[in-house]
């Protein structure tokens, strides 16, 4: 005897339960080769793909509902969180370092004290004069105390010659 003659000799609501009960177990292999490729999917099966599950299974053998499905997961709420503000970009600037403070210390027509800075410079801006010395960062400073006198050099218009004019 053939199966498809076994078949027709069994009643129908027998036949419908062999039929559901394939379905069913090819519906839940299938659930699981999913769930098995993933966490994620794994969360969405068990929590949406086994709903309808139960319904037809409680329908159709309401005893054997938890053997067949086995335990069931309440569905988990996953969030992400996103920027709320643009990130800034990185700058190499932002360094700064004091001023020098360079710059005539003793104006002409002022007295100064023997040792006393009267320019302080980058380079020669200011030349030497009479009683009048350089440091070693171009700094003017006075040999002698007495009046500053400046006056423009004949061969550079750019540079000033400071004297002092001593006290008598």
């Amino acid at each position: 005897a053939s199966a498809a003659a076994v078949r027709r000799r069994q009643p129908e609501t027998e036949r419908a339960r062999e039929e559901n009960m394939f379905r069913l177990m090819t519906l839940r292999s299938s659930a699981t080769a999913v769930a098995s490729s993933s966490h994620a999917a794994r969360l969405f099966s068990s929590a949406i793909a086994a709903r309808p599950l139960v319904s037809c299974v409680s329908s159709i053998f309401p005893q054997h509902q938890n053997c067949l499905l086995g335990p069931t997961h309440t569905s988990t709420q996953i969030t992400v969180r996103n920027a709320t503000k643009k990130a800034g970009g990185s700058s190499n600037n932002g360094r700064d370092s004091a001023g020098r403070r360079l710059g005539v210390k003793v104006w002409p027509g002022r007295i100064a004290k023997a040792g006393s800075i009267i320019v302080r410079q980058r380079g020669k801006k200011f030349l030497c004069g009479e009683n009048v010395g350089m440091g070693n960062d171009h700094t003017i400073f006075a040999l002698a105390a007495g009046v500053v006198k400046m006056e423009k050099s004949v061969h550079n218009k750019k540079r000033n010659i400071v004297h002092i004019v001593a006290e008598g």
